[in-house]
């Protein structure tokens, strides 16, 4: 097995992830420092133009330029077959959510470690106080979340692997990629078995189809699902 930097779209899936930090965490900051907003749903209202500057601007920029070779699979699947699978991810990833957590209370009652997501916790907490709040956390979310970690670091990880199996170029990229993407929503933890899984799950969904739209439809499904149990019915 070799890593072939030169085979991977570095500088666009560098320009990606740059959009993603740039618009989703300094510019709304920028933009409050110069506009005295005190009403919280005012703030909330700039961040959601941030990310959906950031979505319109990666979206555009993906469809002009494709940034790996899962984007130009030649037998992706229609758009039924891509929304079914999005479905059967996600209700796979439920499943496997609820065995991770009594897997995780079991620990947490053996060991007397807190095992649960202070993310989800965190941001159940806000959407209880500020329901706006939900539009990211369901909508937004995902969808930047799938283009930068998915397509963009995912796929340019899966590139730069040189290997005659492609499960192992496959797996390799998917937990580097799990890893990455378990770090920003509760960093090292025994939750972040949780995350790993969950993107291993939507890299499946990417790698099968060769569309984003399947892991963006599965994970905008379980944050909902997520959410609405936090929120409503814990």
């Amino acid at each position: 097995m070799n890593i072939s930097l030169k085979k991977g779209q570095f500088w666009k899936s560098i320009f990606v992830v740059s959009i993603y930090i740039l618009f989703t965490i300094f510019l709304p900051k920028v933009i409050l420092e110069f506009i005295n907003l005190t009403s919280i749903n005012s703030r909330i209202i700039v961040m959601l133009s941030s990310c959906l500057l950031a979505t319109i601007v990666i979206l555009v920029f993906t469809s002009k330029y494709k940034i790996n070779s899962i984007e130009n699979m030649t037998n992706k699947h229609g758009i039924i077959r891509t929304i079914m699978y999005g479905i059967i991810g996600f209700l796979a990833m439920m499943m496997l959510q609820m065995m991770l957590g009594i897997s995780l209370k079991l620990i947490s009652v053996i060991f007397g470690i807190e095992t649960g997501s202070q993310n989800t916790s965190t941001i159940s907490q806000i959407v209880k106080s500020v329901p706006l709040y939900s539009v990211y956390a369901i909508v937004f979310a995902p969808i930047l979340e799938e283009l930068v970690f998915r397509k963009a670091i995912f796929g340019y990880v899966y590139d730069i692997v040189e290997t005659k199996s492609d499960y192992i170029r496959f797996t390799l990229a998917a937990l580097v990629t799990g890893i990455i993407f378990s770090l920003p929503h509760d960093g090292f933890s025994p939750v972040m078995i949780v995350y790993v899984v969950m993107s291993i799950v939507f890299s499946i969904l990417y790698k099968i189809t060769g569309r984003i739209l399947t892991p963006i439809l599965a994970h905008i499904l379980m944050n909902f699902i997520v959410l609405f149990v936090q929120v409503y019915l814990a």
